[in-house]
């Protein structure tokens, strides 16, 4: 090899080191997410993404982080670290409708004394949403499972959160999405990364 062409290939290739890696994005319509975020100190992984949709309508777009990957409810839940679902509007929605939405997918997902039993986070959570009177495209909200500390619910049209301790209580808020009766058995397809996003 010319010692000169030898030397610019390895100029060329210290100044591509130099130059940071830019974060991989999924994107959904108008929501985007990063393949890889950092929560409670630690580096989560982008499982899975899809879109909500009910009748003809794009409603949310929404992507579940973890440290490791996963593919069924069952492993989702055994992960003891970190684990947020992001969710990012794709049309306006009433906070009222929603609060309302999740109470009764709860409900759909546990026998009624464990829905009595979580109720007092249940409607921590519900208020919470109902304090947005109504999301817009790109608004949305984070439920993050921080261990120590609880479910942690945080929306982008309020500064307050919603803070519940109870172990339990994420497990149950995640089976509106990943439980024997989702909400959208498609969306949970995806999050689970069973099928490829939209």
């Amino acid at each position: 090899m010319n010692h000169r062409v030898g030397f610019s290939l390895v100029i060329a290739a210290a100044m591509m080191a130099a130059v940071p890696a830019q974060a991989q994005t999924l994107t959904l319509g108008d929501a985007k997410f990063d393949e890889t975020i950092e929560l409670a100190g630690s580096k989560l992984q982008l499982n899975g993404a899809g879109i909500r949709k009910k009748l003809i309508f794009n409603v949310y777009a929404a992507g579940l982080y973890a440290q490791d990957k996963f593919s069924t409810t069952e492993a989702f839940h055994a992960q003891t670290g970190p684990k947020r679902m992001s969710v990012v509007m794709l049309r306006k929605l009433k906070g009222e409708e929603l609060g309302r939405s999740f109470a009764r997918d709860l409900e759909n997902n546990m026998d009624k004394a464990q829905f009595s039993r979580l109720l007092p986070g249940i409607m921590q959570v519900s208020n919470l949403l109902y304090k947005c009177a109504e999301f817009q495209p790109g608004q949305g909200f984070t439920v993050d499972w921080i261990p120590g500390s609880g479910t942690k619910l945080a929306s982008t049209c309020t500064p307050e959160t919603a803070v519940v301790k109870e172990p339990e209580f994420h497990a149950a808020l995640m089976n509106n999405w990943l439980g024997n009766k989702p909400a959208d058995a498609t969306l949970k397809a995806k999050l689970l990364g069973l099928a490829k996003p939209e």
